[in-house]
């Protein structure tokens, strides 16, 4: 009965230590997302503690190892707005995120003036 119980814990250790060993990265980055054109983009996320992780994106690579606590992150050199792309993070496991697009992001939210729309601004009716 206690060689079963110590077996059962063994089991459940190595199903735990197996589901750290993927790379992971928060649920802003997936398929569809955009990221700011003509700037450094950073990429974060993850792995085992000194894993190494490959970044590819747009014709380039960049990798990094994790820290002691398994957390890395890294900086895309700038992009120019197009796409689509695909992003691919790899090291113990393979990430992809397709149809990624570089362009403009802005980030709104909770303005009574975000209602308003573009006709009723000043000179609005240029930028339509």
């Amino acid at each position: 009965m206690i060689i079963r119980k110590i077996s059962l814990s063994l089991f459940c250790l190595s199903l735990a230590v197996s589901a750290c060993a993927e790379i992971s990265l928060p649920n802003v980055f997936g398929d569809y997302m955009v990221l700011q054109r003509d700037q450094h983009n950073r990429i974060w996320g993850l792995a085992n503690p000194g894993e190494s992780v490959s970044v590819q994106f747009a014709g380039q690579t960049a990798r990094v190892l994790a820290d002691s606590s398994g957390q890395w992150e890294l900086l895309l050199d700038p992009v120019p707005a197009g796409g689509p792309h695909e992003l691919v993070v790899s090291g113990e496991n393979e990430l992809r995120f397709n149809d990624v697009l570089v362009g403009e992001v802005w980030v709104c939210s909770g303005q009574s003036n975000m209602e308003w729309s573009m006709n009723q601004s000043d000179q609005g009716d240029l930028y339509l």
